[in-house]
């Protein structure tokens, strides 16, 4: 796997996260800013990071995480390859990318807070890749 260029603050970023919020990008720009918001306004009592894979969007998709990135840059890592790698690559290179022990996936249409009955579902996926996966969208 050829490594992606990063934005991210390491020196910000919380020690290891419980959670990894994982989120793939292109073409979402009606979307993403609530979905990013949505995440980044969730109350948890543990440490979250959220990684998006932004896939080379030909709309403001890149300029709207790259925004959000740079006011949380102590949750979001934004994953910038240097040409579209495609939905599944993008999803690898994200996934691959996460360093909470669970990983929770949300799709970038994703819009509005996600409702307390859910958030305990949030905790999805353990990052051993052998855990049950839960998918919110």
């Amino acid at each position: 796997m050829t490594s992606i260029p990063e934005i991210s603050w390491p020196q910000r970023l919380a020690g290891t996260p419980k959670v990894s919020v994982l989120t793939i990008t292109y073409n979402h720009e009606p979307f993403v800013a609530q979905c990013i918001a949505s995440v980044m306004g969730q109350q948890t009592t543990f440490p979250v990071e959220m990684v998006i894979g932004e896939d080379c969007s030909p709309d403001r998709t890149r300029a709207i995480c790259r925004e959000y990135q740079q006011r949380h840059s102590d949750r979001i890592r934004l994953l910038l390859p240097e040409r579209n790698v495609g939905r599944h690559a993008n999803f690898r290179n994200a996934l691959a990318a996460c360093r909470g022990e669970y990983v929770a996936l949300i799709e970038a249409m994703t819009t509005g807070p996600i409702p307390p009955s859910c958030r305990s579902r949030w905790i999805c996926w353990n990052n051993t890749r052998t855990g049950p996966c839960v998918f919110i969208t």
